[in-house]
């Protein structure tokens, strides 16, 4: 079996050292995304949708498709 890879080593940048509540990433993320919608018309540099996303642990099997595609 292969390790599994971090995101910290595919994209070559260290882990983050501190966990921030999500109530108070959450609201991070909303400011970010009002100030881009309205204010800049920039993406946003804490993006709300990614802020949920990271609540839950997603795990993936790339098994099949490394099989597939060899």
């Amino acid at each position: 079996a292969e390790k599994p890879v971090t995101a910290a080593e595919v994209q070559d940048r260290a882990a983050p050292r501190v966990r921030i509540p999500y109530p108070m990433a959450w609201l991070t993320g909303w400011i970010s995304t009002t100030y881009a919608d309205y204010v800049s018309k920039r993406p946003p540099a804490v993006a709300l949708e990614a802020v949920k996303m990271s609540k839950r642990f997603k795990f993936f099997d790339a098994s099949k498709a490394v099989q597939t595609l060899g």
